[in-house]
Formats: C-alpha cells, sequence, structure tokens
C-alpha cells in the first residue's frame, strides 16, 4: 500500500506541477498583453503629437502664405493707386481747371482716399482669413488630441484588466490543479494507504 501511496503522491504532483507551469504561462500572457496595450496607449499620444506639430508646421506656412500673397496685393494697389491719381492729375490738368482749385484738390484727395480704403480693406481680409486658418486648425489639433487622449485612456484600461486577467487565471489554474491534484491522489487509492500508514496496519493478500 505505501508503494501505492507514493505511485499516487507522485502522479498528483506532477499534474500539480504541470497546472502551476499552465497557470504562470496565463499569468504571463496576460501581463504581455497588458504591455501592449500601454505600448499603444504611448504610442498612441505619441502620433498625435507628432501630427499636431506637424499641422502647426502647415498653419504657419499657410499663414505666411497668405500674408505674401496680401503683401503683393498691397503693392499692387498702391501702384493701381498712384496711377489712377497720375491719371486724375493729368485730366485735370488738361482740362484747364487748376489743380489747387476745389474740384480738382477734391477729385486727387479721393483718388487717395480710395487707395487707402482699399489697402485697409485688403489688410482686413488678410487677418479674416489668417484668423480663419488658426481657429480651423486649433478645433482640428484639439480633436485629436482629445481623441488620442480618449483612446490612449481605453488601452490604459485594457491593460489593467489584461494583467487582472492573468492574475486570476494564475489563480484559478493553480485552485485547479491542487484540486485536481487531490483528486488524482484520491482516485489511486492515495488517502486509503495514508490512512493504513498512519494506523500501522498492514495490507492482508
Amino acid at each position: 500500500m505505501a508503494v501505492m501511496t507514493t505511485i499516487a503522491a507522485g502522479t498528483a504532483l506532477m499534474g500539480m506541477y504541470a497546472s502551476w507551469q499552465a497557470a504562470e504561462a496565463a499569468k504571463k500572457s496576460g501581463y504581455a498583453t497588458g504591455e501592449e496595450y500601454d505600448r499603444l496607449a504611448r504610442e498612441t499620444l505619441l502620433t498625435a503629437k507628432f501630427n499636431i506639430d506637424r499641422d502647426k508646421g502647415k498653419i504657419f506656412e499657410v499663414s505666411a502664405g497668405i500674408a505674401e500673397k496680401g503683401t503683393d496685393k498691397t503693392a499692387f494697389i498702391k501702384r493701381q493707386g498712384a496711377f489712377v491719381k497720375g491719371k486724375t492729375e493729368a485730366t485735370v490738368g488738361a482740362s484747364g481747371v487748376k489743380s489747387g482749385s476745389g474740384t480738382a484738390a477734391q477729385q486727387v484727395i479721393q483718388t487717395g482716399l480710395n487707395t487707402a480704403s482699399n489697402i485697409m480693406q485688403n489688410f482686413r481680409e488678410i487677418q479674416m482669413a489668417q484668423s480663419n486658418l488658426k481657429s480651423a486648425g486649433e478645433d482640428k489639433m484639439e480633436s485629436e488630441w482629445m481623441q488620442a487622449k480618449q483612446q490612449s485612456n481605453k488601452y490604459k484600461r485594457m491593460a489593467d484588466m489584461a494583467r487582472e486577467g492573468g492574475d486570476v487565471a494564475q489563480f484559478a489554474g493553480m485552485m485547479g490543479g491542487f484540486t485536481k491534484g487531490v483528486g488524482t491522489f484520491n482516485s489511486l487509492g492515495g488517502f486509503k494507504g495514508s490512512e493504513s500508514w498512519f494506523s500501522g496496519k498492514k495490507e492482508t493478500s
């Protein structure tokens, strides 16, 4: 009977060891999955930051382009204003009206006012275009960052759940292995042999 008990104990222990290895593997798998989700959480934020920095650069370039076009348009308006002013002065001179007279002076002044008004209108258009560009860009970048943070937090929660799942799987596996080991030990007559050994009884043929 002692031999039976030894066999039962050995078989049970081997089964429990196998269950322990499986439980450890389940934990490692859960933790490895958690690490992967942690990596995704970090990369999600890094990718969003990269995209936002890139968008800032694009906005700066477009804004600079708007300013450059506006400057070119302002120069054109000035040239056009100077041309109109010169033409007005020539027309007034050809008509025989003195350039210093009220009507002639008003025409020349009005030409200058029109030019100044056009320059100011162009300046306002530049500011509006740059403001709209900045506002739309900031809204887009803020939305992208918020979505990235939400996704990153989701990955972090999934990482925690994966690690918790690994711990639970390990505990369940070890408990299951213990229970199975006890069952194996009992089914092979381990407990019966132990009782005989402790009571000092010998097996009779």
